[in-house]
């Protein structure tokens, strides 16, 4: 038997065995870092997909159900046959939606109308809105309109 030797690593190995953990730990963290990026890119972007096609639809349910929708400068209002109200304004490229209280918004890029005049009310009707905005990066038309008694649309205004 030998005296005064004991087995272990040397001082070389254990640094290696070090250097070549942190490699690994170093890539894996990485790998971890990028995935995760990407995940909450998309998650914004499946957000926002979702938030303008809520806006969208809920436009056009607006419309569908409403009896009139009155053309007003910078905006338009939304009646129904109940007299419930819901307001419309474009204030520095954002639609905004007001309904008791509660605000939704949307930035457009532009928009136009289409109206007609019911002489017999004195009020400008909105029969097309046509909103320009955009999804990433892409443009995104949406065009709603509203059907009026031909009685009203003997008058045909095209405003903007």
């Amino acid at each position: 038997m030998k005296k005064g030797y004991t087995k272990g690593f040397t001082v070389m190995e254990v640094l290696l065995t070090t250097l070549i953990s942190s490699i690994i730990i170093g890539m894996v963290y990485f790998t971890y870092v990028s995935y995760t990026q990407q995940l909450l890119l998309f998650q914004n972007g499946v957000e926002e997909k979702n938030h303008v096609n809520r806006f969208l639809f809920q436009l056009k349910t607006d419309f569908f159900n409403s009896e009139k929708v009155l053309r007003k400068a910078e905006a338009f209002q939304v009646v129904f046959y109940d007299t419930k109200t819901i307001d419309y304004k474009i204030r520095d490229g954002i639609l905004f939606r007001e309904e008791n209280g509660q605000k939704d918004s949307i930035q457009v890029l532009t928009s136009s109308f289409e109206t007609l005049t019911d002489d017999f009310h004195q009020q400008e009707l909105v029969r097309l809105a046509s909103l320009n905005a955009s999804l990433f990066n892409k443009p995104l038309e949406f065009v709603v309109g509203k059907d009026y008694p031909t009685l009203i649309q003997l008058n045909p205004d095209h405003g903007h």
